[in-house]
């Protein structure tokens, strides 16, 4: 068929009130398949690290070209590159939060004029208004 035909013929068959029903639902349950949430994310990142750990097996299925069907192996691969990957990124989470990027705000020697009182009243006032308590936690969600 042609692609006009073919458009033509989807048009059609997307007016009947039946199948319109039918494609809408297809799509909907398309999309909560499709969604990544945080505790996806999170436990596939787990695992990425026990296997990369080797503390987890990876099935593994090869084609076998003697035999006619499938060889499935159990392996174990440490990667410690792919280990430190995953778990630095899980140390960025909110709840770890134990790879916290620090930028020096302001010039060179922009607070050497001020007293060690003057400075540290000064940090006081900075991490209030960033809302940030005594031990490095955070008064609000910053989410």
């Amino acid at each position: 068929m042609k692609a006009k035909t073919v458009h033509e013929q989807a048009s059609r068959l997307l007016a009947n009130r039946k199948i319109a029903a039918r494609v809408a639902a297809w799509h909907k349950r398309a999309a909560e398949e499709a969604v990544l949430d945080r505790s996806w994310v999170l436990k596939r990142l787990m695992r990425n690290v026990r296997i990369a750990m080797g503390e987890e097996t990876v099935k593994l299925r090869v084609r076998s070209a003697k035999a006619d069907g499938i060889e499935e192996f159990e392996i174990t691969d440490r990667d410690a590159a792919a280990a430190n990957r995953a778990l630095e990124l899980l140390g960025k989470t909110p709840e770890l939060a134990l790879f916290i990027e620090r930028r020096e705000v302001g010039k060179a020697g922009e607070f050497d004029h001020l007293s060690n009182e003057d400075l540290m009243k000064c940090i006081a006032e900075e991490t209030e208004a960033l809302g940030i308590i005594g031990n490095g936690e955070r008064k609000y969600s910053v989410d």
